[in-house]
C-alpha cells in the first residue's frame, strides 16, 4: 500500500512540473498566443499570410508543407534599446500558434539586422518591460485580426 501511495504521489506532483500555464488574459511568462477556430491547417496558413500582409508586415519565411510562416524582422525600440522583431506562426487544424521572436540589435550587428539566419529568440512577456509590452500589443492586434473563437496566452 505504501508503494502505491508513493507512486501516486510522485505521478501527481510530477504532472505539475510539465504543466503549462494558459489563460485568456496575458500574464508574466507568456511566450505564445494560441487561437482556436474551426478552419483547416491550410485555410489557417493562407489567412495568416494574408493577415501579415494586410497589417503591413512582409513575409520572411514560409513552409507550405508544414504550414509555418513568419514575418520579416522589423525594428522595435523602447527605452533606448533596439530589437529586431518577427512574428512566427504555426498553423494546425482548428488552431494557430503565434510566437513573437526578437534579437537585440547591438552596434556590431546593426548592418545585418534583417539577417534571419542568426537566432531570434521567443519573447517572454514581462509587465514591467516596455519592449515586451510593445511586442505583445502587436501580437494581440495581429491575433484579433483572425476573428478567433478563443485567444489563449500560454507559457
Amino acid at each position: 500500500m505504501k508503494k502505491q501511495l508513493l507512486t501516486f504521489a510522485i505521478m501527481f506532483f510530477s504532472s505539475f512540473v510539465f504543466a503549462q500555464k494558459t489563460d485568456s488574459v496575458i500574464f508574466n511568462g507568456v511566450t505564445k498566443v494560441i487561437i482556436k477556430n474551426k478552419l483547416s491547417a491550410e485555410e489557417n496558413y493562407k489567412a495568416a499570410g494574408k493577415l501579415l500582409l494586410d497589417q503591413g508586415y512582409n513575409i520572411g519565411k514560409k513552409d507550405s508543407e508544414f504550414y509555418q510562416i513568419s514575418s520579416e524582422p522589423i525594428k522595435v525600440a523602447a527605452t533606448g534599446v533596439a530589437h529586431a522583431f518577427s512574428i512566427s506562426v504555426v498553423c494546425k487544424d482548428n488552431s494557430i500558434t503565434i510566437t513573437p521572436k526578437s534579437k537585440n540589435l547591438s552596434s556590431f550587428n546593426m548592418v545585418s539586422w534583417k539577417d534571419t539566419e542568426t537566432t531570434f529568440e521567443p519573447v517572454v512577456y514581462k509587465k514591467l518591460r516596455d519592449l515586451t509590452k510593445t511586442m505583445y500589443s502587436k501580437i494581440t492586434l495581429y491575433s484579433k485580426g483572425f476573428n478567433p473563437d478563443q485567444i489563449t496566452y500560454s507559457e
